[in-house]
């Protein structure tokens, strides 16, 4: 059925984005033209979706496991697999294991 969603098709999330008002690059195509996001090949669609319907209902005992699958399916769907480690700047601290980190306790801070 072209043009119509099923449950299977959509995913409810709390959270906010926000976009330049005038601009020639605006909305989700935007900010997937500036680099923000990235578009998920065809291929891998499905299976990054059927990682993320693993998550259970947000709760303190599931968060840690969510934020795993949520990574988990962050990497099905990246166009180009991320070999080495990128560190922050003048330290041995990797950055994707910071960025993980700060997410988690945000998600602690403003959604539990």
């Amino acid at each position: 059925n072209a043009g119509l969603a099923s449950i299977t098709d959509v995913m409810a999330v709390q959270g906010l984005s926000m976009w330049k008002k005038h601009c020639s690059r605006s909305g989700v195509r935007g900010d997937i033209e500036e680099g923000y996001f990235e578009e998920i090949s065809n291929n891998n669609i499905g299976n990054v979706w059927r990682r993320l319907l693993s998550q259970k209902p947000l709760s303190k005992d599931t968060v840690d496991e969510n934020l795993l699958i949520a990574a988990e399916a962050w990497a099905m769907g990246r166009a180009v697999p991320q070999d080495d480690p990128v560190y922050v700047f003048g330290s041995d601290v990797d950055a994707e294991a910071l960025a993980d980190e700060a997410l988690r306790r945000w998600v602690k801070a403003f959604f539990l």
